[in-house]
């Protein structure tokens, strides 16, 4: 990976090969986060979640705020 940053955008219903290699690398991505907790313990870790319910013309407007914050997070 040399790009600090990787999105999908919004995924296409006929993507599905690239829907589940997604998914699948979000997985394992989480199942990585979750053994750092154990191997670096909380107090050398900072996690946050959020869960949100929103209608669905409010998704489209937090999916870009997400891409501005991620991209304003590493661009400095």
């Amino acid at each position: 990976m040399t790009d600090p940053s990787i999105t999908t955008g919004v995924l296409k219903p006929h993507s599905n090969v690239l829907l589940m290699n997604v998914v699948n690398f979000q997985k394992e991505v989480t199942l990585l986060a979750n053994e750092s907790i154990d191997r670096f313990g909380i107090d050398r870790i900072n996690l946050s979640t959020l869960t949100l319910g929103i209608s669905a013309a409010t998704i489209t407007i937090v999916k870009e705020e997400l891409a501005v914050l991620r991209n304003k997070s590493f661009t400095k």
